[in-house]
């Protein structure tokens, strides 16, 4: 999970972004929708984190050319913020 979930979350704030500027949706925060990749550093390292992080992209336009997200307008509405994944270990935030 400490790889498969963060992918999962940038790609899904990637492909919001894209819809909600196709549709003109904009929120008061546009320029702080995050769109990074977040690993725990203590499981990835920064090699395989940068390594994933170049697939990112093509992920984002495989999800958006298979038009998977039947419902844009649902989704845009109920990400009103972007998802990130935290990581407990230890009593420790990653």
């Amino acid at each position: 999970f400490s790889r498969t979930i963060p992918i999962w979350a940038c790609v899904i704030n990637r492909i919001v972004q894209i819809y909600r500027h196709e549709l003109g949706i904009s929120c008061d925060s546009e320029h702080d929708w995050d769109t990074k990749l977040y690993t725990p550093s203590s499981i990835v390292s920064p090699v395989e984190h940068n390594d994933i992080n170049n697939l990112i992209d093509s992920r984002v336009e495989m999800l958006y050319q298979s038009k998977a997200i039947v419902d844009v307008k649902r989704l845009i509405e109920i990400m009103n913020k972007p998802v990130r994944a935290a990581w407990i270990a230890g009593g420790i935030q990653h």
